[in-house]
């Protein structure tokens, strides 16, 4: 099967490139990449936690070095070394020894697409992980077939269950990973969003409008440079409903399409 992927971000509206706490992997675009098994992911790290990127892009790299989400899980003890060492290389002012005493947090969303064997009967297969609120939605011919792990905008809240470098944390971590999988064909399309994007996305397919869904599948379909990716973002953050609230949320925001060919 032939992999195309193209990843999208920008940081907070008046925020620096550099304060962009998301993270995605694979960077660097794919067309047409042949692949039997092919991993990405996206994640958000939190904005009040202190070093939340480091920790983010650790576990976008770590998830798609792995075989198996099992394997994953075992590194987690290196990576919360690792994002402390380099926490601490440098001396912090005493408030922000607290907040790394405090760790930082991420939410993940890792998807697997596999080539089907022989005896099977379908194109490929997909499976998807996640903790937190960063989203999938797979789509065929202008069809939403999944969205996942939220469904509805609503879902969305201030304090989502993030992954950790606070090891306590871990006693309540599996009851938070979810998981989906399912079958895909050539022309399938996924995206892999961050919460404040992803929200956008469902209240648009909650809009009573019939002709909402297919105006944001054409909006992002079309979308194929940062640059447009930064146009588009900053149309739907300068938009409001008739609360007066913006169409797209001012945060940080990730965008990954991944489509499928023969």
């Amino acid at each position: 099967m032939r992999i195309s992927v193209q990843s999208f971000w920008l940081p907070k509206a008046g925020n620096r490139l550099e304060e962009y706490e998301d993270a995605y992997w694979p960077h660097e675009p794919l067309e047409g990449a042949e692949r039997a098994r092919f991993r990405c992911a996206v994640a958000d790290g939190a904005t009040e936690t202190s070093f939340s990127a480091l920790w983010a892009n650790q576990l976008v790299r770590e998830y798609c070095r792995h075989s198996s989400l099992p394997r994953f899980f075992k590194t987690l003890p290196r990576l919360r070394r690792e994002w402390l060492e380099h926490a601490t290389a440098q001396p912090l002012p005493w408030y922000a020894e607290e907040k790394v005493r405090s760790g930082a947090f991420s939410s993940l969303l890792g998807l697997t697409i596999e080539r089907a064997t022989p005896e099977q009967n379908q194109f490929a297969s997909w499976n998807v992980v996640a903790v937190g609120d960063s989203c999938l939605f797979h789509l065929r011919a202008h069809r939403l077939l999944t969205a996942f792990p939220l469904e509805r905008s609503e879902e969305f809240n201030s304090r989502p269950y993030l992954l950790g470098t606070n090891v306590l944390g871990d006693k309540r971590l599996h009851g938070h990973v979810i998981h989906a999988r399912g079958e895909c064909a050539p022309g399938d399309t996924f995206y892999l969003m961050t919460d404040a994007l992803a929200c956008w996305f469902l209240r648009y397919q909650e809009a009573a409008c019939e002709d909402c869904a297919d105006m944001t599948f054409d909006a992002l379909a079309e979308i194929r440079t940062q640059e447009a990716f930064a146009d588009f973002v900053q149309e739907q953050r300068s938009q409001r409903d008739a609360e007066g609230k913006p169409a797209l949320r001012n945060d940080d925001v990730t965008l990954m399409r991944v489509e499928i060919a023969l």
